[in-house]
């Protein structure tokens, strides 16, 4: 079977972050959470932020977590990973537009036996690593 350059980086990328200490948050791409992200994203969004879950992730704040929501994991990649990240606006997507962007797609049960695909379910995405696994954030 072959998988492209492409897919081959994003399940090892995948792989990669769940080594990483995280967390979820949204509208996150793997930023470390800081009492600064927390005051933006929270002004941003203060449905998805309300006190006492800011309060709660504060304590992670210097403790090098990184935050990620389900789109936000993939995003980070499409904009560079860790070593090259530069934010890229045209490809800030949220789950459906990464559907809605995809070259291809299919229902669950014709899932081809191939790693880094992007599995969506309604409001959420996720990266299929092969053997019936999945890496999301959650």
């Amino acid at each position: 079977m072959h998988i492209s350059g492409d897919a081959r980086q994003l399940v090892s990328y995948a792989r990669s972050c769940l080594c990483l200490s995280t967390t979820y948050l949204w509208d996150t791409m793997g930023e470390i959470v800081c009492s600064q992200l927390l005051a933006e994203k929270s002004a941003l969004w203060p449905e998805h932020y309300p006190p006492e879950l800011c309060r709660e992730k504060e304590n992670l704040a210097g403790k090098g977590v990184r935050a990620f929501d389900c789109s936000g994991l993939i995003k980070r990649f499409l904009m560079g990973g860790f070593s090259r990240f530069h934010y890229d606006p045209v490809l800030d997507y949220n789950s459906r537009t990464l559907l809605e962007n995809a070259w291809a797609q299919g229902e669950s049960i014709q899932l081809p036996e191939v790693p880094g695909l992007c599995l969506y379910l309604p409001g959420h995405v996720g990266i299929y690593v092969g053997c019936g696994r999945v890496i999301e954030a959650t």
